[in-house]
């Protein structure tokens, strides 16, 4: 994308984040992040990290069993 504001682009990853595209979504956060003034990193960081949670497999239970999201 050609977009250089990380608000712009945090809003941007999250309507992908909310259609589905996980991928996409993390990749534009990632670009909000470098771009962030620095008291709004953090945030942008939980956001991320909230979409790249979102991309794990889910866990095997104790029986070896995939649990259900």
């Amino acid at each position: 994308t050609e977009f250089k504001n990380a608000p712009v682009l945090d809003t941007l990853a999250l309507v992908h984040f909310l259609r589905g595209d996980v991928d996409k979504a993390i990749e534009l956060q990632e670009q909000a992040v470098v771009l962030a003034d620095s008291k709004y990193v953090d945030e942008l960081k939980q956001r991320l990290d909230q979409f790249r949670a979102a991309k794990k497999p889910p866990q095997a239970d104790h029986r070896g069993e995939r649990q259900k999201q």
